[in-house]
């Protein structure tokens, strides 16, 4: 069995294109206890994705977060959302790739991992807290509690990768 990445709202979201086309900034909303809930990607033209993260039952008393997707738009995301700009070379088309967890025989995409032709990184995945997210940028970040770790991801690039 696989959990695939969920579309929010039932919407189409073509990630792979939306990452050939180079990321320019993104922002995080948080839960009270200040852990990130969702995290906005903005790409250069504009255009953005709300990711969160939903606990799901792969077992008895074993949850894995598996990753939602949605289109967002600037006036509608969470207010409290501060936009941070990405290092310049996130402008330059991405490699995506979904983080692929294997838990008592079902795959959940756990999250997403970002690659740049100059080696810069930006992992999300699910938090090891309920409904929160896990991020780092090139190795740096004080929100980076992940669920699981990279060692345990099965990679599967997204076609149309932009390296």
């Amino acid at each position: 069995m696989q959990i695939r990445l969920l579309m929010l709202n039932d919407e189409n979201v073509d990630l792979a294109a939306f990452f050939a086309n180079g990321l320019a900034s993104y922002s995080v909303a948080r839960l009270v206890d200040d852990r990130p809930s969702f995290i906005y990607l903005w790409a250069r033209d504009g255009d953005g994705i709300a990711l969160c993260s939903e606990p799901v039952d792969v077992a008895a008393r074993l949850e894995v977060g598996v990753i939602k997707v949605a289109k967002a738009d600037k006036r509608t995301a969470h207010g409290e959302a501060s936009e941070t700009r990405l290092p310049d070379e996130f402008l330059s088309p991405t490699t995506a790739f979904i983080l692929q967890i294997e838990a008592n025989g079902v795959v959940v995409d756990n999250g997403l991992y970002l690659l740049t032709k100059a080696g810069g990184e930006f992992q999300i995945t699910s938090a090891n807290w309920p409904n929160a997210l896990s991020f780092k940028i090139d190795r740096r970040s004080k929100d980076y509690e992940p669920e699981y770790l990279v060692p345990d991801y099965r990679f599967t690039e997204l076609a149309g990768g932009g390296n």
